[in-house]
């Protein structure tokens, strides 16, 4: 018997589904496992790892499983990763002098390639080009330089403490390091109570503890809700009501009746 779990890869911190992995894995949470993946440029497969999630994600792309690290391997690895945290401190240095808005995030090897991925945070794009050939020049070694989102900044940051999910999602990572500030587009999408709105706008990068922000998980999701100030119905349609707010993380809809009566229902029972 084979079956379907998930991973978060290590080197692109994107959700994976793995596919055939034995029903006696055995597997603990975090635990690194090799699988193959699909390059849709190059129609190429390459080894890659990721750490196993208890909780199920959503996700566009599987791979397929090859091994679990086993101690021998784990050594090497450890031992490897160690060496690209060795060549950060010079890299987040460097690369701050060169590109000052930007924020170096962390450095990791790629045992499968022997490359060593060095990630950063920015709202712009850069021509890192010299760069990132006098870096290879001064280290010896195949490098990536890997342009990331806000979320996967926490995620890659040594400080995160956990990855959240909501309803099959895999959200974000939950961290003691701040976020960039949210643009007014990012909060407007999800449709919130203006309440909410402030609350958002004024105090998220301020928070100790704060949450990655996955724009594109709520502007794939905000189409299957009622617009916020439009008007819904039950499934008979005997009663309406004016929608408020939505809350896609647990399917429901803050609605008010004509009497200024306000209550939660479920999206599912909502006919718009």
């Amino acid at each position: 018997m084979v079956s379907i779990t998930n991973v978060l890869d290590r080197y692109t911190c994107k959700n994976y589904s793995l596919v055939g992995l034995p029903e006696d894995h055995g597997l603990v949470y975090k635990q690194k496992v090799v699988y193959r993946v699909l390059d849709e440029k190059t129609k190429r497969e390459f080894l890659s790892v990721g750490e196993y999630l208890w909780h199920d994600v959503d996700t566009e792309k599987e791979v397929s499983f090859e091994k679990i690290l086993d101690w021998e391997d784990l050594v090497y690895f450890d031992n490897q990763d160690l060496y690209a945290k060795e060549l950060y401190p010079d890299f987040r240095k460097t690369f701050r002098k060169n590109f000052a808005w930007s924020i170096p995030v962390a450095a990791r090897f790629q045992i499968y390639t022997d490359q060593v991925y060095f990630y950063f945070y920015a709202q712009e794009r850069y021509n890192f080009a010299d760069y990132a050939r006098d870096l290879r020049h001064k280290i010896g070694k195949n490098l990536f330089l890997y342009q990331i989102t806000a979320r996967d900044m926490i995620r890659l940051s040594p400080w995160y403490d956990n990855i959240i999910g909501a309803n099959g999602i895999s959200l974000c990572a939950k961290s003691t390091r701040d976020l960039p500030e949210p643009t007014m587009d990012d909060i407007f999408i999800q449709w919130l109570e203006w309440r909410d709105v402030e609350r958002m706008k004024n105090r998220w990068w301020r928070l100790d503890r704060t949450f990655g922000y996955e724009t594109e998980f709520y502007k794939k999701e905000i189409k299957n809700y009622p617009q916020k100030g439009s008007t819904v119905s039950d499934k008979a349609g005997n009663v309406t009501w004016t929608v408020l707010s939505v809350n896609i993380l647990t399917w429901d809809v803050k609605i008010k009746t004509e009497d200024h009566e306000i209550f939660v229902l479920p999206n599912e029972q909502l006919v718009y």
